[in-house]
């Protein structure tokens, strides 16, 4: 924070030897961070930091498995908390990792992601700088694949209301069964 990043990058090498699963397993991010910072500016790039990128095109891209896209989010989300506390400007680390924040909600954005919203995510990125035309594109293509709002509140609230109200909802289940069945031997019996 005070600037000397060439002695944070030596600490927290010295950290990851120590515990690589320290603070989600993310200060591998941590340590291409600070050699970005120290190499200069060309090297905030998806690339450098993260060892992958997204490609080109107005939707995202990756060849990374499900689970490495999930520690990818994981680990981003959690460096990136450390920093938006105490950087209110604009910032290109953070923008870049906002940014491909972004790419990786777009990646795996459905109902069971609602509260990981790329374009919010995208929107943000732009605060803190991004200023690459990619990012519009982004934005406009996750916009088209959008789930209805709407349709995820009600999902949200009928998920709700199964969990608290589990018991009933057995009781329920128990009875419309046993009124199929009485149902089933009355009918037999007037058959006979």
């Amino acid at each position: 924070m005070v600037g000397e990043n060439e002695k944070a990058l030596f600490w927290i090498k010295k950290s990851v030897e120590i515990n690589q699963e320290a603070h989600w397993s993310s200060e591998w991010l941590h340590v291409r961070i600070l050699e970005a910072k120290i190499k200069g500016e060309e090297f905030i790039t998806s690339d450098f930091l993260l060892g992958t990128n997204f490609g080109t095109g107005a939707k995202p891209i990756s060849s990374l498995s499900a689970d490495s896209l999930n520690s990818l989010m994981r680990s981003i989300s959690y460096q990136l908390n450390e920093r938006v506390t105490f950087i209110k400007g604009e910032n290109k680390i953070v923008a870049q990792l906002l940014f491909d924040l972004g790419n990786l909600f777009f990646l795996s954005y459905n109902l069971n992601y609602p509260f990981n919203d790329p374009i919010e995510t995208y929107e943000l990125a732009k605060k803190y700088g991004f200023d690459d035309p990619i990012i519009d594109k982004r934005i406009q293509a996750a916009s088209e694949r959008k789930p209805n709002k709407y349709l995820h509140q009600a999902k949200k609230k009928v998920v709700e209301a199964v969990q608290m109200n589990q018991p009933l909802i057995y009781t329920l289940i128990f009875g419309i069964i046993i009124t199929t069945l009485i149902v089933i031997v009355i009918n037999s019996i007037k058959k006979k």
